[in-house]
């Protein structure tokens, strides 16, 4: 068997930390990117809900001139 030595061992330890550390920077920008498309989404919500309301408004006061003439 392999004499495992300390040099050995701080490598090992030294690839957990940076596998660690990539993958705290991989959720970190993935937490941003879903965040922006949640953000971007909601946006994209509320002015289609505000052009949907907008176009009501206009198609309920024509009826209303129409019903007053």
């Amino acid at each position: 068997m392999a004499k495992v030595t300390d040099k050995d061992i701080q490598q090992l330890k030294d690839l957990i930390i940076t596998g660690q550390l990539t993958t705290q920077r991989q959720i970190s920008e993935l937490s941003a990117s879903t965040q922006k498309q949640i953000i971007d989404g909601n946006a994209t919500i509320q002015k289609q809900i505000t052009d949907g309301n907008d176009a009501v408004q206009k198609q309920i006061a024509g009826v209303e001139v129409g019903l007053a003439e």
